[in-house]
């Protein structure tokens, strides 16, 4: 029996022998590189790089393990999920799909099929919490998640808001609609001379010793830098990644790396040396990518993360709470971009002797230190 086979052997018959089994084919992919899957998540609503081959690549310096179940209509891939296994603690084995599953517009049908296999996949790789947080544009999947047996988690394992800046009316029209400050700001580092160029993977050193100060000054543990040489060899196949860095006369203050995938320019990390704060290199380093990213054509730039309060007070057309006026929130809503809610985490256990027990404590688990470092392990990177 194949490893499908097996998946479609525990599936309820409803879901394994649906309308559409005969002519679309599930297929558990495994491949270190899965163009395929990776091109259908570029050109579809919703396909983000945390679900590609490449970032499973990336992941895997961490000793992660992907899982992906591909569907294909006629040889063509329709929708899809990839998981994630993370090493295990304890002997105990968990995985997380970020921005999944992805289907397709016209082929959402498949999704309650596709949540199936993914529990039955995850039992079959001994799997006892799967974790999903459905893509940016996946609020019509929480119903599905739910009809599935997943529940609302604590542990999110993606941002819960972002804001995102549209780049359609040019670079100079976003730059006119930034906050004042922020306008002025931009113009003060180039007028007290600092510059921003394009980095290459000789400048990888430069950007992890301005990591390690960010670290040091935020008190946030690092990644080997081997792990972004990995980052950027595996996006640079693709020409999807950029690495953004800002000198003062000729020395490295702020760099930052952004992911360029599908329609949409991401801010995956800036790093900064905190010093010469007062020239703003942090605002031109994001408008050096912005401009960018505007004039090679794409759509959206997304700086990849505010809090929920933030987004709230923002979309009600409200002022910050007094405690995120000075904070990384404002300073990312200061591009001008459109605030976002986005889809929370679903998890399901798939062991029935442990559900009841994990699903009695899942409240008083929130605040919990297990929590709170499951959240840092699986968002960090």
């Amino acid at each position: 029996m194949t490893l499908l086979e097996s998946i479609e052997s525990r599936l309820p018959e409803t879901a394994a022998a649906s309308a559409d089994s005969a002519i679309v084919r599930m297929d558990v992919d495994e491949r270190r590189r899965a163009e395929d899957w990776d091109d259908f998540l570029a050109r579809t609503p919703g396909g983000h790089h945390v679900q590609t081959s490449l970032w499973a690549d990336v992941k895997a310096t961490r000793g992660y393990r992907a899982a992906r179940l591909i569907a294909r209509r006629q040889g063509s891939v329709v929708a899809g999920a990839q998981m994630l296994i993370a090493p295990p603690r304890f002997g105990r084995f968990v995985a997380y799909a970020a921005k999944g599953p992805v289907a397709a517009p016209g082929e959402i049908g498949l999704v309650p099929r596709l949540l199936e296999a993914l529990q039955a996949l995850a039992r079959v790789r001994q799997v006892e919490l799967l974790l999903v947080q459905p893509p940016d544009n996946g609020a019509w999947l929480e119903p599905a998640l739910g009809q599935a047996g997943f529940a609302d988690s604590q542990i999110e394992i993606c941002p819960p808001a972002t804001t995102v800046v549209d780049l359609a009316p040019g670079a100079e029209a976003v730059l006119a609609a930034m906050k004042p400050k922020v306008r002025y700001n931009i113009r003060l580092a180039l007028r007290d001379g600092l510059t921003a160029r394009a980095g290459s993977e000789d400048d990888l050193a430069t950007y992890y010793q301005l990591m390690v100060a960010t670290g040091e000054r935020k008190g946030f543990s690092l990644f080997p830098e081997e792990y972004y040489r990995t980052l950027w060899r595996a996006f640079r196949e693709r020409d999807a990644i950029r690495l953004s860095v800002v000198e003062l006369r000729g020395k490295p203050v702020a760099a930052q790396l952004a992911i360029a995938f599908g329609d949409t320019v991401l801010n995956k990390m800036g790093v900064w040396s905190g010093r010469y704060g007062e020239h703003h290199p942090n605002e031109l380093l994001h408008w050096s990518t912005i401009a960018w990213a505007a004039e090679r054509g794409f759509r959206w730039y997304d700086l990849d993360g505010i809090t929920a309060p933030a987004a709230r007070a923002v979309m009600a057309g409200q002022p910050l709470p007094t405690e995120l006026r000075r904070s990384l929130d404002s300073f990312k809503l200061g591009f001008g971009g459109a605030a976002k809610l986005l889809p929370g985490a679903f998890d399901s256990v798939t062991r029935p002797a442990i559900r009841w027990a994990y699903r009695a404590r899942a409240p008083r688990l929130a605040n919990s230190r297990w929590v709170k470092r499951a959240r840092r392990r699986f968002r960090t990177g």
